[in-house]
């Protein structure tokens, strides 16, 4: 898998942040360990904050240190932002790669809800991590600022995620979805 691939890829499980907003994930977004993402960016119209686990800032790192930046998207594919066409056929071409079939960009959101799950986070915590809606509660208006009792329950992919190799090497491995 490309580097750039494994990047997005990565980074998408590690959030589960919707394919748009990853494709779309902007720089300006980043506020140290954490990210947050703007009313008109989300489907729910809502912003949101998450904290960035380990295996995401490694992906963030891994961009700022390449060569190829955008002024404005983190993820780059050859350089140039990534769309719906180009993520997917990455996605399906990897998991092709080693045998797998029926893997789609939102598979990652769907894995990292399911780990989020077999890590025994209860339903709430994987709702606000993941940027579901926050149903009608008259915290949603103020609780998507407050993200940092939330990053005990992100770093639950942290072991998962990430080896002990450089963020270079760091690969997403289809067969563990």
């Amino acid at each position: 898998m490309r580097a750039d691939l494994q990047h997005i890829s990565t980074f998408s499980i590690a959030t589960g942040l919707r394919e748009k907003n990853v494709m779309g994930f902007e720089w300006a977004w980043l506020h140290g360990d954490k990210a947050f993402l703007p009313p008109e960016v989300t489907k729910t119209n809502e912003a949101y904050g998450i904290p960035l686990n380990r295996a995401a800032l490694q992906m963030i790192e891994a961009r700022k240190a390449h060569p190829i930046r955008h002024k404005d998207y983190v993820f780059l594919n050859n350089g140039r932002p990534w769309n719906k066409s180009m993520y997917l056929d990455g996605v399906k071409r990897a998991a092709a790669s080693v045998g797998l079939g029926g893997v789609a960009v939102h598979t990652f959101r769907h894995t990292f809800a399911s780990w989020l799950a077999q890590s025994a986070v209860p339903d709430s915590i994987r709702r606000r991590l993941g940027c579901w809606s926050l149903g009608g509660s008259a915290d949603a208006a103020y609780l998507h600022f407050d993200v940092e009792w939330l990053r005990e329950f992100s770093e639950k992919l942290d072991p998962l995620l990430l080896t002990s190799v450089s963020p270079e090497t760091q690969i997403v491995d289809l067969r563990m979805l």
